[in-house]
């Protein structure tokens, strides 16, 4: 398993995964809306994460909570929400519970709100964003660590990891 072996190398705090740094559905993200509201549909960059992701960036959950593993099984897909996009929509706050409709009728209930708003959407800043939970194996894309000390042996010692586990890994 990669994220153990990687978890377990000296210095590391956490692993994550993410499908990228632009969202799961390119520059021009997904369309979404609030549920029963005549609220203008925002277009919204995605991301596919595990729930290691926030503790890695260390970015902090201001309102609700974070991903966790079960939100994967969950009937209604969860989000992470970027706090520019619940001052948006929610300027008061109150984003947590609310339920968001893609064009294509998917359904997404906001869990939580990340303080910090990162992410390049078409090359440029893009504010707008939603993370939600990988189901199943990791997302390809970026391994992320969080770690202590000098990265240069880390360097080193997670790609011996890497290369020991071969390219299924």
């Amino acid at each position: 398993d990669v994220t153990a072996r990687l978890a377990a190398l000296p210095g590391v705090r956490s692993v994550a995964y993410a499908r990228g740094s632009s969202g799961e559905f390119g520059g021009e993200g997904m369309p979404l809306a609030i549920r029963g509201s005549q609220a203008v549909i925002r277009r919204v960059a995605m991301n596919v994460v595990t729930p290691s992701y926030f503790d890695t960036l260390n970015r902090r959950i201001v309102e609700g909570r974070a991903l966790q593993d079960d939100d994967s099984r969950a009937s209604v897909r969860r989000l992470v929400i970027s706090e520019a996009l619940a001052r948006t929509w929610w300027p008061r706050g109150g984003a947590p519970g609310t339920i968001l409709e893609s064009a294509d009728h998917d359904v997404f209930e906001v869990v939580g709100v990340m303080r910090g708003d990162l992410g390049v959407a078409g090359g440029s800043f893009d504010p707008m964003q939603a993370y939600v939970v990988a189901s199943g194996d990791p997302p390809g894309g970026l391994l992320l660590l969080r770690f202590d000390g000098d990265a240069k042996p880390l360097q080193a010692a997670v790609r011996d990891v890497l290369r020991e586990l071969g390219p299924a890994s």
